[in-house]
Formats: C-alpha cells, structure tokens, sequence
C-alpha cells in the first residue's frame, strides 16, 4: 500500500499492511537539500524541493506544506526572526495593543507575498508528492491567529478582559481561516493540521471555552472543504480534547507525548483518527534503539486501535537528528507488522 491508500483505509477502520507513519519534517527537508533556512522559507520552490528528499528518503505516508505558523503573523505584519538551525519565530508582534488590533488591515491571500509563498509551495509539494503521498498544511485557527499578531500575552489578556474586543477581531480572523484553508485545499493539500491552543481550559475560563472558542470553531471548520486534523500544539490535550470532538470536518487528533493514548482515545471516541505520540523535537537527543524501543510500546498500546496513526508530535524534528534515528520509527512500523503476523 502506498501513504495515500493506508491513511485512508486507517480513517475507514480498515485492514492495512501496516500501521501509517506521519512525521513532521517541514524543517529536516532544509538539511537535506542543505538549504539556508531565509531561502528555504521565502523560496516555495526550494521548500518543495526540501519536501521531496523528505519523501525520497524516508517514504512517509503524509507530507507537510510549509510549517511556519511566524509566516501567518508576519502577513499581519509581524516581525519574523531566522535561525541557523531553527525554525524562524516572532520576534516583534505587529501589535501589542487590543484596540489596534482591530484597525490591522487583513492581508488578502492573492497580494501577500508571504501567503503566495504558502499557496505556491503547497502547488509544488502536491505537483510532486500526491500521487503515492497525502498532502498535510498547517495552518492556525481563528481564535490562535492573534497570538502571533500581538503575542501570547497580549491576546491572552485581550481574552481574557477585553472580550468585545476578541469577539470583532475573530470575525475578522474567520473569514479569513476560511479562505485560506480552502486556498490550501484547493492548491492540493488533502488535509489542514491545526494546532489549536486557546481552548486549553489550563489557559482560558470554561465560559470562553464554551461561549468564545467553540462557538468560533464551529463556525469555522463548517466552511472549510476538507478534512481538519488538530494538534496539540506543546501542551497535553487530553484536558480537552473530548470537548472538540464533534465539530464540523474534525477527523483526527494529534496529541501530546505527555498524553496517555488511552485516555486520549476515550475522548475522542473510537472512529476519529488518533495521531501520536512520538515527541519530534527530542529525537535528536536518543539512540536509535531507544527510539525502537519508544514506538514498539506505541505500537504494543495501540495493537487492536484500528484507527492509530504513529505520528512525531510537537514541533519540527531538528535538523540535527541523525537520520537513523527516523528510520528507526519507521523500521519499528515494519518490524512490528512481522512480530504480530
């Protein structure tokens, strides 16, 4: 079977040849054409090329458009800083304040150079990948976008205590979720990954959960014309999980590497994707026997779990992990399937 055809017998619950494997190796594909990280997240083309040594390497089953949620801010007008060997972040918000928050122009995706950038390289990612491998893009969501327009604190405090405020920019944010995940959907991407954050009710109160943040899911996600698979986002999800199993176009969850799998799948119920939980950005730190060793007791705890994905979560996978180290995740996969045979 090829990624496209176990994906979707996993979303269907049906018999595969072996368990799906996703990997977040937006940032690993720079190391493997050597590719100076500015070029690479400003040149599609090279991120496509980045993608496509991903696929030829380790044949995942699911490949990522460009993982770079700065790049959503910096359209706003956010200041965006590069690294040597990390993925780029915010490093001045467009905004600080709530209430020149709503006066921030909303950059449309056909004149913004950095969205061209996201639409062109998803175009040349699927030109080259989709026709044995799913097409991932991640995107934040209406209530997350804020964040990385006037930073963390600022949007949790807009939240939080300035909740008309929060209210109207979500208006704006939404409409424009809308057309951009269905901007991506259309440039060939099969599926959006979203990290979904201030739902977290650690971070929120139950009525903004309740009253703000799933009301604007919903909303949302209704509009989209795809599959929406949600991710964790650095923080364990199980606290929360369950309350978004149901919205619109949700067909998958990506949880922490914190989170019991169990408990996980209780939450979303037996029939929606369950994706983890490899943590990604340490697999640079660990042999590639440990690593084996990690997902065979995945694999082991999900055995009889129809609807299992093994997949790296949290951020990207570091440049610096020793490629050995991702085949071992993949050679466990396979030497798994003959054990249980």
């Amino acid at each position: 079977m090829n990624g496209i055809e176990r994906i979707m017998a996993t979303l269907n619950g049906q018999e595969k040849d072996q368990t799906a494997v996703i990997l977040t190796l937006s940032l690993y594909g720079a190391g493997l054409i050597k590719a100076p990280l500015f070029e690479y997240y400003n040149r599609p083309e090279l991120y496509a090329e980045g993608q496509a040594a991903v696929r030829e390497t380790f044949h995942p089953d699911l490949i990522l458009t460009p993982f770079f949620i700065p790049g959503e801010g910096e359209a706003f007008g956010s200041v965006v800083k590069y690294f040597n060997s990390d993925a780029p972040n915010i490093r001045k918000p467009a905004t600080e304040s709530a209430e020149a928050l709503l006066k921030l122009p909303v950059p449309d995706i056909n004149d913004s150079t950095r969205l061209q950038y996201f639409i062109k390289a998803t175009e040349l990612v699927a030109k080259q990948c989709s026709q044995d491998t799913l097409i991932g893009s991640v995107m934040v969501s209406p209530i997350d976008l804020p964040a990385v327009i006037m930073g963390i604190d600022g949007w949790l405090e807009t939240i939080l205590f300035k909740t008309d405020i929060a209210r109207a920019f979500c208006e704006k944010t939404t409409e424009y979720f809308v057309k951009r995940a269905n901007a991506f959907l259309a440039a060939g991407a099969n599926l959006i990954v979203l990290p979904v954050c201030f739902c977290n009710p650690e971070i929120i109160t139950p009525f903004i959960l309740n009253n703000i943040a799933i009301p604007i899911y919903r909303e949302a996600f209704k509009q989209v014309k795809g599959p929406i698979v949600l991710h964790h986002t650095g923080s364990p999800m199980n606290a929360f999980n369950g309350f978004l199993k149901d919205l619109p176009n949700v067909i998958g969850f990506c949880v922490d590497p914190k989170d019991n799998l169990d408990v996980a799948r209780e939450n979303i119920g037996e029939h929606k994707l369950l994706l983890g939980n490899i943590d990604g950005p340490t697999l640079n730190k660990y042999s590639a026997e440990n690593i084996s060793r990690r997902c065979k007791r995945i694999l082991t705890n999900r055995v009889n779990d129809n609807h299992f994905i093994l997949a790296s979560s949290a951020a990207d996978i570091p440049l610096n992990t020793p490629p050995e180290n991702i085949h071992a995740i993949l050679q466990s996969v396979s030497d798994f399937k003959k054990e249980n045979e």
